[in-house]
């Protein structure tokens, strides 16, 4: 008879458990449901802005980007803002899988924990390819421009007749 009521009490007690096991299972259901409609938001924010953006481990490397920045590129292992904690802004020129050269700026900050150790960097990415090959090409014309003024036996003189100003003469006008 005891061991009767041993067994009864082992069942009410297993039973228990089994109902507090069935209670955090689907408190821990409704929570990751929560979770995976957070991360959904999120993705779908970070793809409506078209800004490119890295999340970044403790070691530097890429946990996740979004689409809008370039994939397959090879991203920069270390950064002084790592050893500084100043912020970064800066332009990197990289490659993708695929060979292609592409152009990144980008600017963040490092996140750190209670015991001030690294924990992430946080920032934005921006593709600026095409704002770097104008700008390229806009400084090759200059220098072109530049070298012929400076080779030219013709004294060249250019003004602002709005402002009543020059704006640009070569080394041969004023010999005029």
């Amino acid at each position: 008879m005891a061991s009767d009521e041993e067994l009864q009490s082992t069942n009410e007690e297993l039973q228990s458990v089994n109902e507090e096991l069935y209670t955090v299972n689907s408190e821990l259901q409704e929570k990751n449901q929560e979770l995976h409609e957070i991360n959904n938001d999120m993705n779908n924010l970070f793809e409506s802005t078209e800004i490119g953006t890295l999340f970044l481990d403790r070691e530097l490397k890429i946990r996740k980007y979004t689409k809008s920045l370039i994939p397959g590129c090879a991203w920069p292992r270390r950064s002084s803002t790592h050893a500084t904690g100043e912020p970064y802004e800066i332009e990197l020129n990289l490659t993708t899988a695929s060979g292609e050269e592409v152009w990144i700026w980008a600017r963040g900050a490092v996140e750190y924990d209670a015991n001030k150790r690294a924990i992430s960097l946080r920032g934005v990415a921006q593709n600026i390819t095409e704002r770097v090959k104008l700008r390229d090409e806009l400084i090759a014309q200059k220098q072109f421009l530049d070298r012929v003024n400076e080779l030219s036996p013709v004294g060249i003189f250019v003004s602002n007749y709005k402002e009543d100003r020059y704006r640009y003469f070569n080394d041969q006008f004023p010999g005029l």
